[in-house]
């Protein structure tokens, strides 16, 4: 075997999700081991017998990720070790990485959230109201915008997917495990992440992180914030930045076209075969895109 990936998920997603990229990384002779986030997913809910989107501190995830990795370390998995973020995944593993010497060799974030796409009020404003709202003992319930699972939703104008087919397996994914869904997210955790995403832009953090990243970012994406990745890009010491034009949040379930070009970078990049940038510097391959 080549090693073994850790898949951090995103916020709101579950493992049967990424069963297409577990087959094609085993199909490259890696190991993938994965687990559901503590309140979503087949972990238990954080606010008992509701799909809200909660958690307190992003801390739990971060101790998510170390029980994961004694997990790993208990069955000797094979090395090197591996990270694959997406989303909210993306971003915990860099605060992961950011804590010191970790004992992984590479990792590959995908649309990471290094910020959120917020609509007014602005930034310091929306944080203010998010730690109020927890200050006043609301933080298990829904922020503004917020909702449980809809039983359904429309292809069009959705921010996830370009492809109606990959729009259509998502959904269908929900329809078969509707035990898995969660649904908007809570005053508390978004003052969680947003206190979270402010620890990663301290002086000295991003630079400090040497262990080479793959970066991925979506044309026309509309959930994280794509110059957030950009200027991290530019601050990690061992970055590369990929674009994907014309594609949206969940490259994978993107066109076949945008798919096939991401599993192959991944692959590559976890063999060790893609191209390293070189300390301080960043570089973007422009991926291949293709008619719906």
């Amino acid at each position: 075997m080549h090693g073994t990936v850790f898949l951090l998920q995103g916020r709101g997603e579950f493992l049967e999700k990424y069963a297409a990229t577990v087959e094609r990384l085993v199909a490259a002779r890696f190991v993938v081991i994965g687990l559901d986030w503590r309140g979503q997913g087949g972990s238990p809910r954080l606010v008992p017998g509701t799909a809200r989107g909660h958690v307190d501190d992003f801390e739990a995830y971060l101790e998510d990720v170390d029980l994961l990795v004694a997990r790993v370390a208990a069955l000797g998995l094979p090395q090197p070790w591996m990270l694959l973020g997406h989303s909210m995944g993306g971003h915990v593993a860099l605060r992961w990485l950011g804590r010191g010497s970790r004992p992984v060799a590479r990792a590959a974030l995908v649309t990471p959230m290094f910020d959120i796409r917020l609509v007014p009020p602005p930034r310091p404003m929306a944080r203010f109201l998010a730690e109020t709202a927890v200050r006043l003992g609301a933080a298990r319930r829904y922020a503004p915008g917020q909702r449980d699972p809809r039983p359904s939703c429309s292809f069009e104008g959705n921010p996830a997917t370009s492809c109606p087919e990959g729009f259509a397996a998502a959904w269908e994914l929900l329809r078969r495990h509707p035990e898995r869904r969660v649904g908007g997210v809570t005053w508390g955790w978004l003052a969680a992440a947003l206190r979270s995403i402010e620890a990663t832009r301290a002086p000295g953090f991003a630079e400090s992180i040497e262990v080479p990243l793959l970066l991925v970012r979506a044309g026309e994406e509309r959930i994280v914030c794509n110059r957030a990745i950009e200027r991290f890009a530019r601050r990690l010491p061992r970055a590369r930045l990929v674009d994907h034009p014309g594609a949206r949040h969940d490259l994978f379930f993107e066109r076949p076209a945008i798919r096939e070009r991401l599993w192959t970078d991944l692959v590559a990049f976890f063999a060790g075969q893609a191209e390293e940038a070189s300390p301080r510097t960043t570089w973007t391959a422009r991926a291949a895109t293709a008619p719906i």
